[in-house]
């Protein structure tokens, strides 16, 4: 479950009010609420699949994370806020139910569009340091949940 998209254009910082909470409430609507509903409208089925038989397979959720959502890369809030957000959402709903498995997986950088232009852009929109701080964030295969 993921969707989304990071506009390295600017600094989140430097957007003026309205502008801002635009920014913020686009990416939480397409990479936050809709995993809210469909984690709500899922857990019912999902926990009738874990309590079918003992020792049956558990019902699971698997979300994707992003490096990101530990970073405060500069222009990056309103993304490393929703996916910080999702990760959030992973941890409570692991100690709400647990007899259904709910992880975030952070798949590393991946090779789309997105990235090409923030390696494109980045340096022109982006302190050194951020530059430095993103890459090494961006780790392959790191996971966040409540069982293995």
């Amino acid at each position: 479950m993921n969707a989304g998209t990071l506009d390295p254009l600017g600094r989140t910082a430097a957007m003026a009010g309205p502008e801002r909470l635009a920014a913020y409430k686009s990416l939480f609507d397409v990479n936050f609420f809709p995993l809210v509903s469909l984690a709500a409208h899922a857990l019912p089925y999902l926990k009738e699949t874990s309590d079918k038989e003992p020792g049956s397979v558990p019902g699971r959720i698997i979300m994707v994370s992003s490096g990101a959502a530990t970073g405060g890369v500069a222009g990056w809030g309103a993304y490393s806020s929703s996916k910080a957000a999702l990760n959030s959402l992973v941890r409570t709903l692991g100690n709400e139910e647990p007899d259904v498995v709910t992880v975030a997986v952070r798949p590393g950088t991946p090779n789309t569009n997105m990235q090409a232009e923030i390696r494109a852009q980045g340096p022109d929109h982006m302190l050194p340091k951020e530059l430095e701080v993103s890459g090494a964030r961006c780790g392959c295969g790191a996971a966040l949940g409540t069982r293995q």
